[in-house]
C-alpha cells in the first residue's frame, strides 16, 4: 500500500499507483456487469467553474486539494495527488483505461490534478468539468457500495472545503443537467448477446425510458467498442438519492436479465456452445497471428470474456478485467497520429499476448498452435 505523507505533487513514474479494485476482484452479476462507478460533482464556493476560470484560480483549486490530499491519505492508507502536466500522454491514457479519469480530463490543456487514494476504489479528478469529480468504482454491480465510498470521501473533503450550494437548487455544477445532487452512476455492461440477437438498441432504448443514458465505453465523448456499454442515470433536478438509485438499479437489472436471456437462446444448446468455442478460437488466432487495429482489441477481449462468463473457457470472470484495461484507451483521442497508433498497436498487442499465454497455460484448453 502506498504511503504519501509528504506534501508534494508527485509523478506517476515516481510512485506506483494502486491497481484499481475493479481490475482484481469480482462483484455481483459479474458475468454482465464489469464495473460500477459513481461520480459526485462538487465546486468550491466563490470560485468560477473550470471552463471560465483563470489559470490562477485553477491553480488555487489544485493547491487546496493538495492540502486535503495529505489529510485524506492518512485515512485511506495512502494517497497520491498526480499533476496532469507531469504525466506523459501514455500515462494519462493508462489512467483513462484504468477508469481513474475521463477522456476530457486526459486531453484537456487546463491545470488539472488527480487524487488517487490507497484503497484502489476512490479517486478525485480536479478541474475537469467541475472543480472536483469525486469517484468510487467497484467490480460488478455494486450501486450501494460505490455510493457509500463516494459519499464518505465527499464528507471528508467537505470538512476542509466549502462547496457551492443553493437552498433552491442544491449543489451548483458546471452542467445544468447535474445541478441538485450532482451525482452520476455508471455501470459498464458487456452485452454481446443482445448484439448477436440484434436487440441492443431496443433494450437500451427501453432503459432510457426509465431515466438512463448510454455513453461510450469510456464515458461521454467516446464511442461504444467491443460490446461494452456504459449505462448512466439521467439526472432530474429535485430528485433524491432513493429515487435516483431505485430507477437506475431497476433499469440495470432489466438490461442484465435481457442479456442473460439472449445468451441462453444463443449458447444454451450444443450447437450454440460449439459456435461460442469457435468464436473464442478465432479471437485467439486473430490476436496471435495478425496485427489487430487498436479498435479491434476490445472486440477480441469481448469474445474471450463471453466464453469465460458462459463456461466455454475455464477461468474466473475477474481474470478478464485486466484484459480490458490492457487494450488501452488511445483510440478515444480521435486524432490521426499514425506513428502513435502504430506504437500502441505493438505495445498493447504484446501485453495481451503475454497475459493470455499465461491464461492459456493455466486453463490448458486451446491448441498449442494458438498460443505460440
Amino acid at each position: 500500500m502506498m504511503d504519501f505523507s509528504s506534501a508534494k505533487l508527485i509523478r506517476l513514474s515516481d510512485k506506483s499507483v494502486p491497481l484499481p479494485v475493479w481490475l482484481r476482484e469480482s462483484g455481483d452479476d459479474g458475468d454482465v456487469a464489469v464495473s460500477t462507478r459513481l461520480r459526485i460533482a462538487r465546486n468550491m464556493d466563490g470560485c468560477r467553474f473550470p471552463w471560465c476560470a483563470t489559470d490562477f484560480e485553477l491553480e488555487q483549486v489544485v493547491q487546496l486539494m493538495h492540502d486535503v490530499s495529505v489529510r485524506m491519505g492518512n485515512l485511506y492508507g495512502g494517497g497520491a495527488l498526480l499533476e496532469a502536466d507531469s504525466l506523459s500522454d501514455e500515462e494519462r491514457m493508462d489512467m483513462v483505461a484504468w477508469r481513474y479519469v475521463s477522456r476530457d480530463w486526459a486531453l484537456s490543456a487546463k491545470r488539472r490534478a488527480l487524487l488517487i487514494l490507497g484503497d484502489g476504489v476512490t479517486s478525485v479528478m480536479v478541474n475537469e468539468e467541475d472543480h472536483l469529480r469525486i469517484q468510487a468504482i467497484l467490480p460488478g454491480l455494486q450501486v450501494k457500495s460505490v455510493q457509500k465510498h463516494a459519499q464518505n470521501a465527499e464528507e471528508e473533503i467537505a470538512k476542509h472545503i466549502r462547496f457551492a450550494w443553493s437552498p433552491t437548487f442544491g449543489y451548483l455544477t458546471s452542467s445544468l443537467s447535474n445541478v441538485g445532487l450532482g451525482v452520476r452512476f455508471g455501470v459498464l455492461l458487456h452485452l454481446p448477446g443482445l448484439r448477436y440477437m440484434e436487440r441492443i438498441r431496443e433494450v437500451l432504448d427501453a432503459a432510457a425510458l426509465v431515466g438512463c443514458s448510454v455513453r461510450g465505453t469510456y464515458g461521454e465523448g467516446t464511442s461504444e467498442m467491443g460490446d461494452f456499454h456504459l449505462v448512466s442515470n439521467s439526472n432530474r433536478m429535485g430528485a433524491d438519492w432513493g429515487e435516483i438509485t431505485g430507477r437506475f438499479v431497476s433499469a440495470i437489472d432489466f438490461v442484465i436479465n435481457e442479456e442473460r436471456a439472449a445468451r441462453g437462446l444463443l449458447f444454451g444448446g450444443e450447437k450454440g456452445r460449439v459456435r461460442l468455442e469457435d468464436t473464442c478460437h478465432q479471437a485467439y488466432r486473430y490476436l496471435f497471428d495478425e496485427e489487430p487495429k487498436l479498435t479491434d482489441l476490445l472486440s477480441i477481449i469481448s469474445a474471450l470474456r463471453l466464453a469465460v462468463a458462459e463456461g466455454a473457457l475455464p477461468g474466473r470472470i475477474e481474470q478478464t478485467a485486466p484484459w480490458i484495461a490492457m487494450t488501452g484507451a488511445e483510440w478515444v483521442r480521435g486524432d490521426a497520429d499514425k506513428g502513435r497508433e502504430r506504437y500502441q498497436i505493438i505495445r498493447r498487442t504484446a501485453m495481451l499476448r503475454q497475459s493470455l499465454r499465461g491464461f492459456i497455460s493455466s486453463v490448458g484448453t486451446l491448441r498449442p498452435s494458438v498460443a505460440n
